[in-house]
């Protein structure tokens, strides 16, 4: 994981679009959200969230 620091500028982290390796073609608002919950727990050194077992549409 990159560290998201801003050069030159002490603890300040930033999460963005441009660390997605593809950018999706729908409104950014909630991927960008889950990135930015997610990547603060890293820096914070929280451990994640057990995976979800709920169901879930898939296109067949």
């Amino acid at each position: 994981m990159a560290r998201l620091r801003v050069k030159s500028v002490r603890r300040m982290r930033i999460v963005d679009a441009s660390i997605m390796p593809r950018v999706v073609t729908a409104n950014l608002s909630a991927p960008i959200m889950m990135m930015a919950e997610k990547l603060s727990d890293r820096i914070l050194g929280k451990a994640p969230l057990a995976p979800s077992a709920a169901a879930f549409y898939r296109d067949p």
